[in-house]
């Protein structure tokens, strides 16, 4: 079974989950945002914003801040190569 998250879905759960729901504050947000590698005009940008957090979970200043090689660090399974393992066996 491959480790990652590959399908979007997954990644854009996260990243609500990682940086809108955790980090409640645009100050916190950005300040997290920036350690996570975004340069800082881009994460005020992104932490200001008036879009709802699942809207911003998408948006591209996300993707690069919680890109996959992040994801395939902590070791996540791929919901989708643990479905295609199953259909394959069944």
């Amino acid at each position: 079974m491959k480790s990652g998250v590959e399908h979007p879905w997954q990644r854009k759960f996260l990243g609500y989950t990682v940086c809108n729901r955790e980090y409640k504050r645009p100050f916190t947000r950005a300040k997290n945002l920036m350690r996570l590698g975004l340069d800082e005009k881009r994460a005020w940008n992104s932490a200001q914003t008036g879009w709802a957090s699942w809207q911003n979970a998408g948006t591209s200043d996300l993707n690069q801040a919680l890109p996959k090689k992040l994801f395939d660090r902590f070791g996540l399974v791929s919901l989708m190569g643990y479905y295609h393992q199953l259909i394959r066996f069944t």
